[in-house]
């Protein structure tokens, strides 16, 4: 493919933009049914399930588990819901609360927070204006936080800054990895 020159951010925008084209395309054909379902019947917002993230992520952040089993309980209940379009959030919030320790917590987290980010970009459903989408490079992992200072859940309090702030949701390729 030739060069096309384009910087990080310009490419991120360009591909965001060819992928809601395709969804856009697909829906209008009827060959992605599930998605356009999921597109008419998803929430307003994503609150019920964005508020108990926000606290597990807090809590990682700090190097504690908390309350944050309970959190996750709720996050299950919510993602119920959502019928099928939820189960990705369910199954990983269910992943959440058998987490043993910090390390295994901060790992299921990763899907947890994949998850609900997916069900957005996909369903349209808002996070909340006051959320903010960060990323860490060390572990080229994203999660949702309230506010612009990093609280980095992947290393706690060894390295809270350690990220940046995205501007929005990423992409997603084939269900493996972020772009």
């Amino acid at each position: 493919m030739p060069s096309l020159g384009l910087g990080a951010g310009d490419a991120v925008v360009l591909i965001d933009y060819i992928d809601k084209q395709s969804r856009a395309a697909r829906n209008g054909t009827g060959t992605s049914g599930e998605t356009a379902t999921r597109a008419t019947t998803a929430p307003a917002s994503l609150k019920p399930i964005v508020d108990p993230y926000l606290r597990i992520q807090r809590e990682l952040n700090a190097d504690s588990l908390g309350d944050s089993r309970n959190d996750a309980r709720r996050i299950t209940a919510e993602a119920g819901k959502l019928g099928a379009g939820g189960a990705a959030i369910e199954a990983a919030a269910g992943e959440f609360q058998k987490a043993a320790d910090l390390e295994a917590a901060r790992t299921a987290f990763a899907g947890l927070g994949d998850a609900i980010m997916i069900y957005a970009k996909e369903s349209g459903a808002t996070i909340g204006d006051q959320i903010k989408v960060a990323y860490c490079p060390m572990v080229r992992k994203y999660w949702l936080q309230m506010g612009e200072k990093i609280q980095n859940p992947y290393y706690g309090k060894a390295m809270s800054d350690c990220g940046r702030i995205n501007a929005t949701l990423p992409s997603f390729d084939d269900r493996t990895h972020w772009d």
